[in-house]
């Protein structure tokens, strides 16, 4: 067995309590109801219908097809209606299960159209044109519709499944149905014709009332035409970044936005600038650069002593020809930005105007580096001692603001994406931290020019990091195999209670201990034979109909045959409900109770009667023995060890990591402020409460994107949750989702806007 502990932060519901009514739920039961209310009233209007048509028929064939087709709905108005509640509920609940696509449920490619019988042609071509009729009448509410169904099911364009309230489930449920029973081709394909004229309209009413219900119940209030999915991690509303334009030359833009500027000190320019005038004019200087685009600069003598003794404050040493000394401490500290200190020293008075707008420039992109609250203060003061290298850098070679390829840009980058999930914790003699500071520790002594060694420094980088994520997927493979054992078993329990649900909508007369049986003892019972078969097996489909029959034999029986065909079911159908509650080990008192109910109820039902036992019959001193008999549900409590679902496999004391490839690669989250898309490597803050903030990476999503396992960056002190549960912690506050852009992109968007603000102003 895989000996993985997980975390849970589930907000789910504890142990032994039944399933609360989702507005899944709730949309299940007011959609069956009402439209298997509008399926009766468009029979009784065809009965009206059809009369007519047999009464103005000229031709003998066509008055024996509407006698024919009106002594159907006659006959067999009741299995009609029965059996489109039944294919109806089928249908929807397949088009919710995660694991089947909208072709599983639903298909109707035209692709499909071809090498069928003609009978099953003029039948599928039969339920298209309904289905498109429901679809031309309805096409406003289901706007609506199809995007709160999206929420619900984890699919805001239903990408992957049909909206289980959708036309074609209506249509297939029809179509399904009048396959039930017996009656020529030609009498279907009419009825279908007829309900085209009335049941649009009456289908358009029940999806107004759905709306309603779940905007009432908070699933999407208002709908914006045209609504698009969230960015991951970002404003859908904001702007494109500057520094992302195709081809844009950043440092011009940057270059025109400072030379609008006021001198002085404002919130975005902390020290008197050049204008964009006086770069130019000295640009055409003798002695100063040959170019102020993109590109390599060529420099004069002057400007090789300068780069001399940025080169050795770069390797703190006192530059050549500097009287006063500059002081270098503030680049060992995790928000000391050197740069402010050389901007205001006489060693600036030796730069031309466009190195000085250079070194604003840089200056406040450390600002905003050394300032950018996702890295850990220690990180800060790593790459902080980069500033002149990069200064340097930028002074020769203007494509770095431009360019993302440029291999200081890319390094600055993926320091900042390394020292993301770093934790102080791991102190200093960790083999991240020791690694970055040996890298930077080179850069200081040995770069002179070029950026041979920022290239080689990323590379080595690049191969540490997919080193160490290999290293962190070996030590994440156990939590993964939790969070699949808690995602099989999360799924069974939907999937069970799904078919109770079903089956109580199909009986909605009951006894109140037999309701109460079922959620009890049947629906875990249900819940355990998944986990340890699948729903085609024998087991499952015995213990499945025995619950059924148990529903069946409660109601009143009227004819004779009704009542001898349960005289010979009991017998069996009893000592299925015996064996089925000691598997689920049913308390001894209600298992008593129940089977003395029944004696009760059997008897009535062979009179015809209706007895229901009050409640207060039920122990309620036991509610959760019944699930007790499967593993304890993911996520009982907040921060609680959990051991791994014992259902899978035992998994080798060191298994190879899971493929990444065989997991959903993002999740949808649907949020008081919107939908989110958080991806896999996307890291989150989690705040419990208690003033203290844990970092965690989304390192796993399992298949049916119900639960996340998020990790530290080594792949250890690993967390699940539910979307559900993600969700709310979200709008609660108690997650926050930490950015994901480049630190460079980062940087330049900021300074470009601040720069634009203060020039408008």
């Amino acid at each position: 067995m895989c000996s993985a502990k997980v975390t849970p932060i589930d907000l789910a519901r504890s142990k032994g309590a039944e399933f609360r009514q989702t507005p899944l739920d709730i949309c299940r039961e007011r959609a069956c109801s009402a439209l298997t209310a509008a399926w009766s009233e468009v029979l009784q209007k065809a009965l009206e219908r059809l009369l007519k048509l047999a009464d103005q028929a000229a031709e003998a064939e066509l008055y024996h097809l509407y006698l024919d087709t009106l002594e159907l709905v006659k006959r067999q108005r009741n299995p009609l209606e029965q059996g489109f509640r039944a294919h109806y509920l089928q249908h929807f609940n397949l088009a919710c299960r995660p694991d089947r696509r909208s072709q599983d449920v639903l298909s109707m490619d035209p692709d499909q159209l071809t090498l069928v019988e003609p009978d099953d042609l003029e039948k599928r071509l039969a339920g298209e044109s309904l289905a498109n009729n429901l679809y031309n009448a309805c096409s406003e509410e289901l706007f609506g519709l199809d995007r709160r169904m999206g929420v619900l099911l984890d699919d805001p364009e239903l990408t992957q499944r049909q909206n289980p309230l959708g036309p074609e489930a209506i249509s297939q449920a029809i179509l399904a149905c009048l396959d039930d029973v017996e009656a020529r081709l030609k009498v279907r394909l009419l009825l279908v014709s007829l309900l085209s004229r009335n049941l649009p309209e009456r289908v358009k009413a029940v999806y107004h009332e759905l709306n309603l219900l779940l905007i009432d119940k908070g699933v999407l209030p208002s709908i914006r035409s045209g609504l698009r999915r969230r960015r991951p991690l970002h404003d859908a509303d904001a702007e494109p970044p500057a520094s992302a334009a195709p081809g844009g030359d950043l440092f011009r833009t940057l270059q025109a936005l400072m030379g609008q500027s006021p001198t002085g000190h404002g919130p975005a320019i902390p020290f008197p600038l050049a204008s964009a005038t006086q770069v130019r004019n000295d640009a055409a200087t003798p002695g100063a650069m040959a170019s102020a685009g993109d590109g390599i600069f060529t420099a004069s003598p002057e400007r090789g002593l300068l780069m001399m003794q940025l080169t050795a404050l770069q390797r703190g040493e006192t530059p050549p020809g500097l009287a006063a000394p500059l002081d270098l401490a503030p680049m060992t500290t995790a928000r000391g930005n050197v740069l402010h200190g050389l901007r205001n020293s006489a060693l600036s008075q030796a730069m031309n105007p466009l190195d000085r707008m250079t070194l604003d420039i840089v200056a406040m992109i450390f600002d905003y580096i050394l300032d950018d609250a996702r890295l850990p203060d220690a990180i800060k003061a790593l790459i902080g001692r980069l500033q002149i290298p990069a200064l340097k850098v930028a002074m020769e070679d203007k494509t770095l603001f431009s360019q993302r390829t440029h291999p200081v840009r890319q390094l600055l980058d993926t320091l900042a994406e390394a020292g993301i999930g770093w934790d102080p914790s791991e102190g200093h003699g960790s083999r991240l931290y020791l690694k970055i500071d040996e890298l930077v520790l080179r850069i200081q002594n040995q770069f002179d020019q070029g950026t041979d060694i920022f290239q080689q420094a990323l590379t080595e980088l690049r191969q540490f990091m997919g080193d160490e994520a290999s290293q962190a997927a070996q030590a994440a493979t156990p939590s993964a195999l939790a969070v699949l054992d808690q995602e099989r078993l999360q799924h069974a329990r939907r999937r069970a209670h799904d078919e109770v649900q079903t089956l109580l909508l199909n009986h909605p007369v009951l006894p109140e201990i037999i309701r109460d049986f079922a959620l009890r003892a049947w629906e875990p019972l249900l819940a355990g034979l998944l986990l340890e078969q699948d729903e085609t097996s024998p087991d499952w489909l015995d213990n499945r109909a025995t619950l059924d029959e148990l529903f069946w034999s409660v109601q009143p029986k009227h004819s004779q045959e009704a009542r001898k065909h349960l005289l010979e079911i009991l017998p069996g159908m009893l000592r299925k409900l015996s064996d089925g509650m000691a598997r689920v080990r049913y308390p001894d008192l209600d298992r008593t109770r129940l089977l003395a109910a029944l004696v009760e109820l059997h008897a009535d039902a062979v009179n015809g009667e209706t007895s229901t036992p009050q409640p207060s019959t039920l122990q309620e001193a036991q509610p959760e023995a019944a699930w007790s008999a499967l593993p304890e549900q993911p996520g009982a409590a907040e921060f609680e060890p959990v051991q791994p679902v014992s259902t899978v496999a035992a998994a080798p004391e060191a298994p190879a990591p899971l493929d990444p490839e065989s997991a959903p690669a993002a999740c949808t989250l649907h949020t008081a402020s919107g939908v989110q898309t958080l991806a896999r490597g996307n890291w989150i803050d989690y705040h419990p409460g208690d003033g203290t903030t844990v970092r965690m990476k989304l390192t796993w999503i399992s298949p049916l994107k119900g639960l996340y396992l998020f990790t530290n960056r080594l792949g250890e002190r690993a967390m699940s949750i539910s979307r559900e549960g993600l969700a709310q912690k979200l709008d609660s506050g108690q997650v926050t989702l930490v950015e994901s852009e480049p630190l460079l992109d980062r940087a330049l968007d900021h300074l470009v806007r601040d720069l634009g603000r203060q020039a408008a102003g």
